[in-house]
């Protein structure tokens, strides 16, 4: 089995990404993805977030997270992620996309976490 195939393999989860996009009146969300395969992974350097006094109220979460897509996906930076796994709704941020042979990978800041 090659590496495209494994990675494959572990693209359990599925995601709808969306984009901001400006339509010559104003912006809307044009949705990007839907259904794409997906894993959502915990990245090496995740922290959790330590905001205090004043400030602390204002992140749900913080986490850095990687998903890893199919060869060939498309994410531009800035673009809005729902990944869905187990009954949960992952809802954050991407960043622009790393294309390699067998898979992409972007980082994810991952702001907020919903039991369906």
């Amino acid at each position: 089995m090659d590496e495209g195939a494994l990675l494959a393999a572990t693209m359990t989860d599925q995601a709808t990404i969306t984009r901001e996009v400006w339509s010559g009146n104003g912006y809307r969300t044009q949705v990007i993805y839907r259904g794409l395969a997906c894993a959502l992974s915990r990245a090496p350097q995740s922290v959790t977030p330590g905001l205090t006094g004043e400030w602390a109220e204002l992140i749900e979460s913080g986490s850095r997270m990687m998903l890893f897509f199919p060869a060939g996906t498309m994410i531009q930076a800035g673009d809005r992620g729902e990944i869905f796994r187990g009954g949960r709704i992952f809802r954050g941020i991407c960043g622009a996309c790393m294309p390699y042979s067998s898979h992409c990978q972007t980082a994810f800041l991952l702001q907020e976490v919903e039991l369906v």
